[in-house]
């Protein structure tokens, strides 16, 4: 297009080879330029009328033309900024899509990204627990801090006495344990695994309940942070790999969109490297700039209404 646009601004010449088909003032249209036209309609899906009707539109853009350029609008800024942009499309469309649509990703390219990240496509092991929790402030006596951890040890034979077919601490928790956002759903606290970098709860804790070797099994009474607890193992998710194959279309998406990026970006640094560039700080630094990179409009609101009396 941006060729087209080229000659257009140039205009026809009474010098081109081919048969005349029509004058045009000093320009000639010949069977070359005709040919050409069809050749760029057929190109870009545009219409292509009968013969004559085609010359007569191309004498008529010939017309606008000349009369364009008797008022000097080849000149004029934002012809030439199209001009410009026109004539960079042209170039990218030569030289660099070419290059950006034959990007390609092997099998073995994906399989190296797939096995680069592998820990983003692990799940880790998580562990389900529960917990029975009383608190043990450093203000209490020795008489209440004995009376609180002989509460826990009536908790932990109660817990103990559970049948094997409990989830959780049950009705144990909701009559012994002091943390009110599990106490009434057995003590459950949701899930946890190693990686984590914080815990709600003490890490003592936590680690305790994920060190259990089966679930249903109650840790011993553990002292941390500021008070007592049981912590009981309730479910475990094994650590699993997403396949491959689940995800190797999403991951050669990516690898073509990084690859196009960077054949982009060298397409610009050879062009930077093939011409000296130099430039002016000062010149740029006493330049008078908007204050912000987008145009403000103005808003224009409707008169407002008169106030009753």
């Amino acid at each position: 297009m941006a060729l087209a646009f080229a000659a257009a601004l140039s205009g026809c010449s009474p010098k081109r080879s081919g048969d005349v088909l029509a004058r045009v003032g000093d320009s000639v249209i010949t069977t070359d330029d005709f040919k050409k036209e069809v050749q760029w309609r057929l190109i870009h899906h545009r219409p292509i009328p009968e013969k004559a009707a085609l010359l007569e539109e191309m004498i008529a853009g010939e017309l606008a033309l000349q009369k364009a350029k008797t008022l000097g609008l080849q000149t004029n800024s934002n012809v030439q900024r199209s001009y410009n942009e026109m004539l960079i499309g042209e170039l990218k469309d030569q030289e660099l899509v070419p290059k950006v649509e034959s990007v390609k990703i092997s099998a073995q390219e994906v399989q190296a990204a797939y096995d680069h990240d592998i820990a983003k496509y692990t799940r880790p092991s998580k562990t389900r627990l529960s917990i029975i929790f009383m608190k043990v402030d450093r203000k209490m006596t020795a008489e209440q801090k004995a009376a609180v951890e002989a509460r826990m040890s009536d908790a932990d034979k109660a817990a103990h006495a559970l049948p094997d077919v409990a989830h959780g601490f049950g009705a144990v928790a909701m009559n012994f344990s002091e943390d009110q956002s599990s106490r009434y759903r057995g003590g459950d606290i949701g899930w946890y695994d190693e990686s984590e970098a914080q815990f709600r709860w003490p890490k003592e804790v936590v680690q305790a309940g994920i060190g259990l070797t089966q679930t249903g099994q109650i840790s011993p009474v553990i002292r941390a942070g500021n008070g007592l607890f049981l912590v009981m193992k309730t479910d475990l998710r094994n650590k699993s790999l997403t396949p491959l194959a689940n995800v190797s279309s999403s991951i050669q998406r990516r690898l073509v969109a990084e690859k196009k990026q960077q054949v982009e970006v060298a397409f610009a640094k050879d062009l930077r490297a093939s011409t000296r560039v130099q430039t002016d700080p000062i010149a740029l630094s006493l330049f008078d700039y908007p204050t912000t990179t987008v145009a403000q409009v103005e808003e224009k609101f409707p008169p407002a209404l008169p106030r009753s009396k």
